[in-house]
């Protein structure tokens, strides 16, 4: 994350763990705001310009290093890249040091 968008720490936790499923609310969760108020607080968090910002920085980030975007998954290219890139993700959040 560059410290030029000027996240909080929860707010760069966020957009760290919105990544793995795109699920606001989980993502909130996950990122230490009270799971009472987490599906307020997710959709607070992505209307937040700098917040959005950096999910959409990271989003482009990421397809720009696995060589995955929407149109290659569509059209069914990279299926088998993508498929391990879910595993992958899938392994960052059950054994992720934060989670430990």
């Amino acid at each position: 994350m560059k410290a030029a968008t000027m996240l909080t720490a929860r707010q760069e936790r966020f957009v760290d763990e919105y990544l793995v499923d795109l699920n606001a609310t989980q993502a909130a969760v996950r990122a230490g705001y009270s799971a009472k108020s987490a599906h307020v607080e997710g959709s607070r968090l992505l209307t937040n310009a700098k917040v959005a910002a950096a999910i959409s920085a990271a989003k482009r980030e990421r397809s720009e290093t696995t060589k995955i975007d929407a149109e290659s998954l569509v059209s069914g290219q990279n299926a088998n890249k993508f498929n391990w890139l879910v595993i992958c993700e899938a392994l960052h959040l059950f054994w992720s040091p934060a989670s430990a």
